[in-house]
């Protein structure tokens, strides 16, 4: 694909994409949920690690307390609030890198092939022979608990995956004729994967990464919940949902808060990938 040709294409995909409107909602959701992250310091109604002993466990609806409060008399919607940034950017910069260097070392492997892919693949291959959930799991525990080593883990998990997808999809670009229609032409193997292979690559690439969010969210929010995840008193959903268990029977309503959130953020991951899906036409 040329740039004029990539740009009509994803103007033909936005165009797809806007005509979805599952699709649509669940990105209006997002962003929602999103700007709420963003601005908890502007929109929250109190300070995340401020409590009151005798405020705990009050009810959702309760007066100066829209969602109710915690196990230490925290308003819940502050840490509702507050708790998208951490949960969100556990969720969402695994993916990032791994879309990145799991991309790029699967073109690489795809596109050199021989002893390169050998190499690549059968490194990829070990880490496929440990369940993702088991996997993150031992990493974390074995680093720590703590944002940056759950960032880690994720990212370690998620990487092969894309790479094989990354890898599947080059081998097949590989042997098209205008791969060797532009290597006949003198373009040298850099420019070719750069501009020949992405633009075809890139799609189911981006495709599976967007489907990965929800899996990384979920995983992030269940290091956290086992204690391997973001420590106290941060607020995390995962987290939240660990410390209000106890809470289930007296007041589940506010016990659920996190875990519905987690639920609806996963949710609309998944229906905007396959929006996506659909929309960009991957098989």
């Amino acid at each position: 694909m040329n740039a004029a040709t990539t740009q009509g294409y994803w103007s033909r995909v936005l165009r797809k994409l806007a005509r979805d409107p599952l699709a649509m909602i669940c990105l209006a959701i997002l962003v929602l949920i999103l700007l709420g992250a963003l601005f908890a310091p502007w929109l929250a109604p109190g300070d995340p690690a401020v409590g009151s002993v005798i405020k705990r466990l009050k009810p959702v609806g309760t007066e100066g307390h829209l969602l109710g409060t915690d196990e230490l008399g925290r308003d819940m919607l502050t840490r509702l609030l507050y708790g998208g940034r951490t949960t969100l950017l556990m969720g969402t910069v695994p993916v990032g890198l791994a879309l990145l260097i799991g991309g790029s070392l699967g073109m690489l492997a795809g596109f050199a092939g021989g002893r390169i892919n050998a190499l690549i693949m059968r490194c990829t291959d070990v880490l496929f022979a440990f369940p993702s959930v088991l996997l993150a799991v031992a990493i974390a525990g074995a680093l720590g608990a703590g944002l940056a080593n759950t960032l880690l883990a994720l990212t370690i998990v998620l990487v092969p995956p894309i790479l094989r997808v990354a890898e599947s999809a080059t081998t097949q670009v590989r042997s098209l004729d205008f791969i060797e229609a532009a290597r006949a032409s003198g373009a040298d193997d850099f420019t070719i994967l750069r501009v020949h292979v992405l633009s075809n690559v890139i799609g189911p690439v981006l495709v599976y990464a967007t489907s990965l969010l929800s899996v990384s969210i979920i995983m992030a929010a269940g290091l956290s919940f086992i204690g391997l995840g973001a420590k106290p008193p941060t607020p995390e959903w995962g987290l939240m949902l660990n410390t209000l268990r106890n809470a289930i029977y007296s007041q589940p309503l506010l016990a659920a808060l996190p875990g519905v959130l987690i639920f609806a953020v996963s949710l609309c991951f998944n229906l905007l990938a396959d929006g996506l899906r659909s929309a960009m036409e991957v098989k």
